[in-house]
C-alpha cells in the first residue's frame, strides 16, 4: 500500500510507520546475521560464479548501472563493496585473492604498468574511455578466469590469426611475430 507523504511516496513494506520499519528492519538484520542458515549459503555460495554474471549484465548494460560518468571507478567501488561484504560474513574475501591474482596477471601482460593498479592500465590503454576500459576489464578477466597465459592473444586477435590462411604457408618465427602484432594491434579485445 502507498502512503502519500509531504516528501513524497514510499512503500509500507517493513511497518506502517518509519519507526515501526526500522525497528522489523533491525529484528530482520539481527535474525540474520545470528543464523547460521543464512551464513552457511552465503559462504557456499559460489562468489565468482555470481561476480561473473553481474559482469556479464554490466558489459551490456553499463550506462544502467552507472550514469555516463566515471563508469570504471563505479565499477571499483562495487568491487569494494563486494570484497567488504565477503569480509563481514566471513572474515576472508575470495575476491580479494582472486583480484590479487588478477593483478599479478595484467603486470606479466604488460611489463610497463608494474605498480599500476590493474584498473588504471585498463584506462590508459583506453585512453580513460570507460566503456572501452570496462570492455577491456571484462576481456582480460575473461582471459585470467579461464586460466588463459598473459600472453595469450585476445579474443579478437586469436579469432583473426585462426582465420588468416597465410598462416598455414608461415614458419616458426613468422607465426611468433604475427601472434605478437595481432596482440599489440587488439590488445583489449
Amino acid at each position: 500500500m502507498a502512503v502519500q507523504r509531504q516528501s513524497g511516496f514510499y512503500l509500507e513494506f517493513l511497518g506502517p510507520t518509519q519507526a515501526d520499519a526500522f525497528d522489523r528492519y533491525a529484528e530482520l538484520i539481527e535474525r540474520d546475521h545470528t543464523s547460521t542458515e543464512s551464513k552457511v549459503a552465503l559462504l557456499a555460495a559460489p562468489t565468482g560464479g555470481k561476480l561473473a554474471i553481474w559482469l556479464e549484465t554490466l558489459s551490456k548494460h553499463s550506462v544502467m548501472y552507472f550514469g555516463n560518468r566515471d563508469k570504471m571507478g563505479c565499477v571499483i567501488a562495487f568491487l569494494n563493496g563486494w570484497i567488504a561484504s565477503e569480509m563481514a560474513a566471513s572474515g576472508v574475501s575470495a575476491t580479494a585473492t582472486l583480484l590479487d591474482d588478477f593483478q599479478g596477471w595484467m603486470e606479466k601482460r604488460h611489463a610497463w604498468s608494474q605498480g599500476r593498479p590493474w584498473h588504471a592500465i585498463l584506462m590508459l590503454q583506453n585512453l580513460w574511455d570507460d566503456e572501452g576500459a570496462i570492455r577491456g576489464f571484462r576481456t582480460f578477466f575473461d582471459m585470467f578466469l579461464k586460466g588463459e597465459a598473459a600472453e595469450a592473444l585476445t579474443p579478437t586477435a586469436k579469432h583473426l590469426f585462426d582465420t588468416n590462411p597465410a598462416v598455414v604457408t608461415m614458419n616458426e618465427a613468422e607465426r611468433d611475430a604475427w601472434e605478437k602484432q595481432l596482440n599489440r594491434i587488439f590488445y583489449s579485445t
